[in-house]
């Protein structure tokens, strides 16, 4: 007959319980616990050094990709602008050309050869027009008897204006050469140089 009142039962029995239970012989919410235990433990711990210079990596990178887009859209924009101006100072000598061009008659400059600030011609509709550069640095094309008759404002050509000079040579004084210099809001200069012959001069 076995005896339960032996003096190493009680020990045999707390070392069978300290004993550690197989992780499959757990029961699924004991599994889960033990897998939150673990997961606040490495919170608790903090990011790993390697974590840390990924997520620098990253941060860097993206910031420096929103840094080249919004550089790029605003280099773009500038040249966009500087292109207008450009395509403004065109269509300002397109203008001074066609009006040129239909002159039956060139008051000034003289055929000299020098370089002067204005242009002085009569038109095909025999009214005279002047090309002059102000003292604000604006560019202008005034036809004289209009003003004089009604009061017309002069037509604004191009706006900062640096330089404004035409020339005709002694050896072809139909033709008008000039050359006009601008800046754009962002100060970046523009020259253009073109000229025209007067096909309609009266002798």
């Amino acid at each position: 007959m076995l005896r339960t009142d032996q003096p190493w039962g009680g020990q045999m029995s707390a070392d069978l319980c300290s004993w550690p239970v197989p992780a499959s012989r757990l029961s699924p919410a004991s599994q889960e616990a033990g897998g939150r235990s673990r997961l606040s433990a490495r919170s608790r711990r903090g990011l790993t050094f390697t974590e840390s210079v990924v997520y620098l990596v990253v941060f860097v990178l993206i910031l420096g990709f929103v840094v080249q887009m919004i550089w790029g859209g605003r280099k773009a924009e500038a040249g966009r602008k500087r292109l207008g101006v450009f395509q403004d100072l065109r269509l300002s000598a397109q203008r001074i050309n066609r009006k040129l061009s239909h002159a039956t008659r060139i008051l000034f400059p003289p055929p000299d050869g020098k370089p002067y600030h204005q242009i002085v011609f009569i038109s095909e509709t025999g009214e005279l027009h002047v090309i002059y550069l102000n003292d604000k640095e604006q560019l202008y094309m005034l036809n004289y008897d209009a003003y004089k008759r009604s009061g017309e404002p002069p037509v604004l050509l191009a706006r900062r204006t640096l330089e404004f000079t035409a020339s005709r040579s002694p050896q072809t004084e139909d033709y008008v050469q000039f050359l006009a210099r601008i800046l754009d809001d962002q100060n970046f200069e523009f020259a253009l140089t073109d000229g025209i012959t007067v096909r309609n001069i009266i002798r």
